[in-house]
């Protein structure tokens, strides 16, 4: 052999390889042989990473949204070249098209780049049904690795210049002379918003370059979920007047959770006190189409929950923050939830754009904007007629257990 190998060799490539070894004398240039240590390391994958224990619904409750039943892609699990087995001595390979039975234990191992194509240890994840608060999809993802808005449908506005009759928060628009309203299909894709006709993307994690310049830098993707790799973004920046819609076919639980970051606009110098000004909405309507809850967020002047961007020329944003929706009148049922982004061609141009994370499965510990019911349920049953039959700290949507105390009224 006339090729020296480094004192740390790795074989990189996909095949066995043999190595062949001699001792020289590096003075006199005589070759012998002699006894050596020759230490091989063989390099194995990191297995797959995803929680031991994720819930789906079953395939009746998915049947009435439209929904076909859910397999192994609709677990969460981040990792290359996922391979899933029946048993835990990955003995028996199944395919990721394989249907989720309740209380059964899947195990999955990863594959990655570099290791010789060798196959990691396994990950052990159970599947439990529920239900309600059934959103499949809510990450906008499958395995945690492959973009998708399967599920969901979008539509946008286009806005005339100051639209007559136009009222804040107002997502009813037949009383405004529009174009005719457009269905779209997202982009698979991470976008910068090079693009301004874009009303609806799916993004990967990383910042917001157009907020580079904030001093708390916007973030795609919700950051303090465990293994999120994806979110939506809805509406464009280019401040032509437009408002961009996604709908959501859902069975409901006790209420509706989701993540999102909102980025706005106001140009002051253009802009009276009266002007609509970008917002973001969202609704949820019954099976018969009776609006069950709603809640609007309107850009706030002087407000502290909005971040400016330095030098933004008068560029603002929001942390991710959570909402939550009481949908208790409703558990167990069908329902649509509805996100409108609304920016707003007016003397002054106002971009507004969304993004948004984690639908049914957020945790709204750290709302920004606040939330709070009142209404106390009628009859004997007091706010335990709210639990759903599940004790507090425990997923109502999941078997039913003693009743204690829901959630709902706070």
């Amino acid at each position: 052999p006339t090729t020296a190998l480094a004192q740390n060799y790795t074989n990189t490539s996909a095949n066995n390889q043999s190595i062949y070894v001699r001792i020289e004398d590096i003075i006199t240039g005589c070759v012998t042989t002699d006894a050596l240590d020759l230490e091989v390391t063989q390099t194995s994958a990191p297995p797959p990473q995803g929680e031991a224990l994720q819930s789906f619904c079953g395939a009746a409750l998915r049947a009435q949204i439209n929904e076909p039943p859910a397999n192994l892609t609709d677990l969460v699990v981040v990792g290359d070249n996922l391979q899933w087995y029946s048993d835990a001595g990955g003995t028996t390979p199944i395919p990721n098209t394989t249907l989720l039975v309740d209380g059964q234990t899947y195990y999955v191992s990863q594959t990655t780049t570099g290791t010789q194509g060798c196959e990691s240890s396994l990950l052990a994840v159970q599947a439990v049904e529920k239900y309600c608060n059934c959103v499949p999809n809510g990450g906008f993802e499958r395995d945690a690795t492959t973009s998708t808005a399967s599920g969901y449908s979008f539509a946008y506005y286009d806005f005339p210049v100051n639209p007559p009759g136009m009222q804040q928060c107002q997502t009813d628009l037949n009383s405004i002379p529009l174009q005719t309203k457009n269905n779209l299909d997202p982009v698979n894709s991470s976008v910068n918003f090079s693009n301004f006709d874009c009303y609806a993307y799916i993004l990967t994690p990383g910042p917001d370059s157009f907020m580079s310049g904030s001093s708390t830098t916007q973030i795609r993707v919700e950051p303090n979920t465990p293994y999120n790799q994806r979110a939506i973004g809805l509406n464009d920046r280019a401040a032509l007047g437009s408002m961009s819609m996604m709908s959501k076919e859902i069975i409901a639980g006790q209420s509706f959770s989701f993540d999102y970051a909102l980025s706005m606009e106001d140009d002051i110098s253009s802009s009276p006190s009266s002007i609509v000004l970008p917002f973001f909405k969202v609704q949820i309507w019954d099976q018969n189409n009776n609006l069950v809850s709603e809640q609007c967020i309107a850009f706030e002047r002087n407000s502290c929950r909005f971040i400016e961007a330095p030098g933004s020329l008068d560029f603002y944003h929001t942390l991710w923050t959570c909402m939550e929706l009481d949908t208790s009148s409703i558990a167990g049922q069908p329902a649509s939830v509805v996100f409108s982004m609304s920016d707003v061609q007016q003397p002054g141009s106002f971009h507004g754009y969304a993004y948004i994370d984690n639908l049914g499965n957020a945790s709204c510990s750290n709302d920004v904007f606040g939330k709070v019911s009142i209404d106390e349920p009628t009859g004997t049953a007091g706010s335990s007629a709210c639990s759903l039959l599940a004790p507090v700290n425990q997923d109502p949507c999941l078997a039913p257990v003693a009743v204690q105390s829901g959630p709902f009224p706070i």
